[in-house]
Parts: C-alpha cells; sequence; structure tokens
C-alpha cells in the first residue's frame, strides 16, 4: 500500500511540476518587468530591433549582426510577414533562428510579433487576437543557445487596457 502512494505521489508530482515551474516564470521579476512595459503607451516596442527586407523566397525579413548563443558568431534570424492588414490574419507570421554554434533550427509560430533586445538578451514578443474586440494574448519568448522558450504570458485589452499575466499549461 505504501508503495502505491509513494508512486501516485511521484507521477502526481511530475505531472503538475510543469505547471509549477510555468507559474514560477510567468511571476519573475522580468515578467513582472515586461507587464508593466506592456500596461504603458510605448511598452516595449522602444527595444524592438531593426529588421532588414531580403530577396528570398521563404523568409521576407531578416535581423542582421546578432549573437544569440555566445559563440561570437552571427546567429539567423530569419523572419516571414504575411502580410495581412486583418486583426486576425489567414497565416501565421514565423521566426525562425538557426545557431551558428549547433547549425540546431528553431521556429515558431504566431499572428503577429516583433524581436527585442533587453538587458543584453534577445526576446520575440508574439500577440494573437481572439476575437475583433480582444482579447490580445501576447507570449513573450527568449532567443538563447538552447534555442526559443517561452517565458512569460499575458491577457490584454481588458477593459480597462491593462495586461495581466495569464496561467495555462506551457506550450512545448
Amino acid at each position: 500500500m505504501n508503495s502505491l502512494l509513494i508512486r501516485l505521489f511521484i507521477l502526481t508530482y511530475f505531472l503538475l511540476l510543469p505547471l509549477s515551474l510555468y507559474a514560477q516564470e510567468n511571476n519573475s521579476p522580468l515578467c513582472s518587468e515586461f507587464q508593466r512595459y506592456l500596461n504603458q503607451p510605448a511598452g516595449l516596442i522602444s527595444y524592438a530591433v531593426e529588421e532588414k527586407e531580403t530577396q528570398q523566397d521563404e523568409f521576407n525579413f531578416t535581423i542582421p549582426n546578432i549573437d544569440v548563443d555566445g559563440d561570437k558568431l552571427e546567429d539567423k534570424i530569419l523572419l516571414f510577414r504575411g502580410g495581412s492588414a486583418s486583426i486576425i490574419p489567414p497565416d501565421n507570421d514565423s521566426v525562425t533562428l538557426i545557431l551558428s554554434s549547433t547549425g540546431e533550427k528553431f521556429t515558431v509560430e504566431m499572428q503577429r510579433f516583433f524581436i527585442i533586445f533587453y538587458k543584453s538578451k534577445y526576446y520575440i514578443v508574439a500577440t494573437n487576437w481572439q476575437g475583433e474586440k480582444g482579447p490580445i494574448f501576447v507570449d513573450i519568448k527568449i532567443m538563447d543557445r538552447k534555442g526559443i522558450k517561452q517565458i512569460c504570458s499575458y491577457k490584454c485589452g481588458l477593459k480597462d487596457g491593462s495586461c495581466v499575466p495569464r496561467q495555462y499549461h506551457k506550450e512545448k
């Protein structure tokens, strides 16, 4: 009987651990800083990096001269923007990170995004409209030598215009 209880405890612990880790991350000091910026008129856009238009078929923008993985070699950040003027575009935009140190390729898709440089790190600020009147979900993902990882999530466009942390199961 005791071994069954121990097994159930261990199983429950490992099933709930990712949720608790995400909740801790979303309440981190960095996520609190991002939330303050999202609740200001200029927001995080003042930290946006410059994008350069390319002539490639698959990707139409890049961010040159970026070293995400810290190996002093330029990593590739390729951006695809569908160009739709609709609030909810028919096709998602995407960011592809290719690390110079390993050649690994990471791609994420979202409705809209911009890349920021904040406290010596690069982040993706992704927005997804849930309807014409909102709300808007804002996800912040870090780009580093491990790839692309979501670290904060907010629900914005509430009646008072604020953004609040969003709790849900983290995407993989």
